[in-house]
Order: C-alpha cells, then structure tokens, then sequence
C-alpha cells in the first residue's frame, strides 16, 4: 500500500509532488463502513436470542453519541468501553498514519533519505513501528524501481533472519501464556518491539517478492486465486465481529475449548465472515468503488 501511496506522493522524475489522494482514499473506505455500522447497530440486537444475549444491542446507547468520532476516524482517542463499533479503532489508526505520512514523506524528498532514517525512523513511536516500515519500504522499491538483485546466499540468510523474527513474534509467548510469564524486562522489550519486527519481516516479504528475490513463496503469493479474496479483506475486517458475536451470544450451551473446538471456531466464522463480505462488498463497496471512478474520471478529464 505504501509503495503505492509514494509513487502518487512523488513524480516519476522526482521533481514534482502531486496531489494527496485522501478524498480519494476516504470515499472508498468510509461509506462501507458507515453502512455497515448503521446496519450493525440497528439491527443485530434483533437477529439472535440466548440466555446471554444482550437484548439493547453491544454498543453504549446505540452509539447515539459517538458515531460522529467513527466518522472522523478519531475514535481511538475515546475510552474503549465509550467507543462505537469498538474494532474499528484500527481504521482510526491507519486514516491518522495516512493523513501525515506525506509530512514524513516530505524529508525524504528535500535531503539524504538515510539521515532521515538514522535521525527519525529509527526512533521507538510504538503503534507507527510498521507503519513507518512500511512507508520506507515502500519508497525504497520506489526509489529502486523493483530491481534489486541478491546474492543467493545472502538471499537465504534473509529469509532466514526474517523466518525467525516473524516467529519468536508469532510464538515467542507461548511460555508466557502456558505458566511461565515474562519477567517484567521481557515484557518490556516484547511489547515495545513486535509490531515493529512483524511489520519488518513482512515488508521483507513484500521487498524480496517485489524485486524477484521471492523464489517460490513469490509464486504462491501471486495465486490468482488470492485476488478476489483480497477484494473482501476491508469488508470481512469490517464484518468479522459481528459474526462472531452472534455464534457467542447465540449459545444456550456450555463449550469445553480444546484444539479441535478452536479450529472449527475459527475456519466457521472465516468461512462465514468472508461469504458475508461477499454481501458487503456488492452491497456497499463495489458501489462506492465504481462511484469513485467515475467522480475521479471526470475530475481528470476538466
């Protein structure tokens, strides 16, 4: 997305910086998710029943005032028991990373790209660790235009170092949550450090395959298959929840949690959260896309 979003922030001669593309940006993500929340909130209270079903809905006073906060995407700056449709505090996050990364785009721009790394990225701001990860990796395949040939040792070694980091990340805690917790310098280090380290062995990911150092993890990724799926990503983001509070609080029974009862939890609300994307998207999304065009297309053409 950042690679992206920096081939629209610089020209491709690098003299000019174009137009930022928020609007743009904003009309695509915000009428889905508005729809969705409205629908959400007005009638989910009425789809179920159960012993421990909430009959007044999951959100504080049917979000009557706070919806505004989701609208501006400035909703994370509520307590979380306060906020409406409290899972989107991520598009809250990344609308606000969108918003100023050309002010740290700028630098890139003006002077040495590496005493912008050294005097700024480097510096721990904790939830913007891969963001700012991604931003740099995206203006290095910029910079370098998607070639970049790698030594097939080093190449290795790579994939490697970057393996491992991604799962002492993924299963680092395992200790921590079976008995044994970090002590308090461990924690410390964990949590300060590994959003950042799964965002950099990711933006690995994305460099190597981008530049033809993928091999064959390049070939799996670029499944055709994988497109129309990532085409329900947003909406299934947007609709998991919802799903998973209605198998919760639908229950009239109790569950023994073992490993077989938490894979058929998770591939039924996957299955069911992407066939309810799938509804989302024609729904509300795609509409919105093709709107977007359109109003685009002939902004250009004046």
């Amino acid at each position: 997305m950042m690679y992206e979003d920096d081939k629209e922030t610089f020209t491709g001669n690098g003299d000019d910086i174009e137009e930022d593309t928020g609007p743009s940006r904003q009309l695509m993500l915000t009428p889905p998710y508005m729809l969705v929340m409205m629908v959400y909130i007005a009638l989910f209270p009425y789809l179920g029943s159960g012993p421990i079903w909430k009959k007044n809905g999951l959100e504080n006073n049917y979000c009557k005032d706070t919806w505004w906060y989701n609208l501006l995407y400035i909703q994370n700056f509520r307590p979380i028991t306060d906020q409406c449709f409290a899972w989107a505090w991520y598009l809250a996050n990344d609308m606000q990373f969108y918003v100023i990364s050309p002010i740290l785009l700028l630098p890139l721009y003006f002077k040495n790209a590496m005493d912008y790394f050294n005097n700024y990225y480097i510096k721990p701001y904790t939830r913007m660790g891969p963001y700012l990860v991604g931003i740099y990796t995206g203006y290095i395949l910029y910079k370098i235009k998607c070639t970049f040939k790698i030594n097939k040792f080093v190449n290795l070694l790579l994939w490697g170092v970057f393996t491992a980091v991604a799962c002492s990340v993924l299963y680092g805690v395992y200790d921590n949550y079976n008995g044994k917790p970090f002590s308090t310098e461990v924690a410390s280090l964990y949590n300060a450090v590994h959003k950042t380290a799964w965002g950099a062995a990711v933006c690995w990911v994305i460099f190597a395959c981008a530049t033809g150092n993928g091999g064959f993890i390049n070939t799996i990724l670029s499944w055709k298959g994988f497109v129309p799926l990532s085409r329900l990503t947003y909406s299934a983001y947007l609709i998991h929840p919802v799903v998973i509070q209605y198998y919760v609080y639908t229950r009239r029974q109790m569950v023994y949690v073992d490993d077989h009862q938490i894979i058929y939890d998770f591939l039924g609300n996957l299955g069911l959260s992407y066939a309810a994307a799938f509804i989302v998207s024609l729904a509300f999304e795609s509409p919105m896309m093709g709107l977007e065009k359109v109003i685009f297309k002939r902004g250009q053409k004046k």
